[in-house]
């Protein structure tokens, strides 16, 4: 029972370490989106540099 319980513990670490992490897109026209991402898509918190320089954080 100890086993199972530490191998659940181990894999319920690593995904809550990988939802975490953020990814950079930067698109040809030179702005940048730094955040979560799930499937390729844009996905929670994050932020949005457009090549102007503006930016956006937020959902």
């Amino acid at each position: 029972m100890k086993k199972l319980f530490l191998f659940m513990f181990s894999i319920s670490i690593a995904f809550i370490t990988y939802a975490q992490t953020t990814e950079t897109l930067t698109y040809p026209n030179g702005s940048k989106y730094e955040g979560k991402m799930k499937d390729g898509k844009r996905q929670g918190q994050g932020t949005m540099t457009w090549a102007n320089g503006d930016k956006y954080t937020g959902e």
